[in-house]
């Protein structure tokens, strides 16, 4: 990770009202800094996080804010697009189905496989950074929702001995209390009840963060592709009350049963590694295809 550090003065937004997902990677920090200045200074709500710089968001933190914004906003380069975390938040985003906007220069080829997962996302050239604002109001990837207050100013950074020390114990108690708001409202974002309560007719849904409690939550939705493979799952029983097609639940040799995906409705396949056969002698019997990797 860089030394450099994002200069832009607020945290990323975290609250109940629509944002802006703003992402770049550090070598693009000093345009990024200054375009979400200008998004903030129309009145935006801004979650922005600069990749690799220090004291980025925590990859549970950009995906909660991918998961929430109504616009997500990419700063590409050849760097940017050369860095895998870059890379998958905007995978991320298109799997969330959310506006993605990019801005690059023009005539750039992002490569990686981006170009084709790209083709139909609209594209602004990096021009001057009021001048980027401008296109992302006029092209209407910032509409009234995401306009308003709830920005919290990042504390500055300065060795100047304050004048007043009743203003700076008030300081410290705001921004303890402020950092108390956010945290909790952090892991509010990143629990499972959260992120899956609204869940539903998703075409890929990863699980794999939380543990098999997750599945709960899904009772009764539809889903498409349910990833669970690798995370620790031993009770799956709820499994058997979501409507799901793929499931890939493989190294999870805790798992007691396999059964429940018998009573998973509309289930096509389910794909399982090799320590976990024994487990799963009647699913090809019920008309389901097997999958087993290593």
């Amino acid at each position: 990770m860089s030394t450099k550090k994002s200069k832009f003065g607020y945290l990323p937004y975290i609250g109940p009202e629509g944002f802006v997902f703003m992402r770049a990677y550090v070598s693009d920090a000093s345009y990024a800094d200054s375009l979400a200045d200008e998004l903030v200074k129309s009145g935006v709500r801004v979650f922005y996080d600069c990749a690799s710089a220090k004291g980025c968001a925590l990859p549970e933190e950009v995906a909660a804010g991918v998961q929430n914004c109504e616009t997500a906003v990419f700063v590409l380069s050849d760097a940017a697009c050369a860095n895998l975390d870059f890379r998958n938040s905007i995978n991320y985003a298109l799997k969330e189905k959310k506006k993605v906007v990019c801005i690059r220069d023009e005539g750039f080829a992002a490569g990686y496989g981006l170009d084709m997962q790209l083709a139909n996302v609209p594209v602004l050239n990096r021009a001057d950074t009021v001048s980027a604002a401008a296109g992302l109001a006029e092209g209407g990837f910032l509409p009234d929702s995401v306009k308003g207050p709830g920005l919290l100013a990042k504390q500055a950074d300065t060795k100047r001995r304050t004048q007043s020390y009743i203003a700076l114990a008030a300081a410290i108690v705001l921004l303890i209390a402020g950092a108390v708001i956010v945290k909790n409202r952090v892991d509010y974002l990143n629990s499972a009840e959260y992120q899956l309560r609204n869940v539903d007719n998703v075409e890929y849904l990863d699980i794999t963060r939380f543990d098999d409690s997750a599945l709960e939550l899904l009772d009764g939705k539809t889903i498409g592709t349910l990833y669970m493979e690798g995370m620790d799952a031993k009770d799956i029983s709820a499994i058997s009350r979501v409507n799901v097609t793929d499931v890939d639940i493989a190294h999870n040799p805790d798992v007691e049963s396999l059964d429940p995906l018998l009573d998973c409705s509309g289930l096509k396949s389910v794909t399982v590694s090799q320590d976990m056969l024994e487990k799963a002698p009647a699913l090809p019997d019920a008309g389901i295809e097997l999958k087993v990797v290593r």
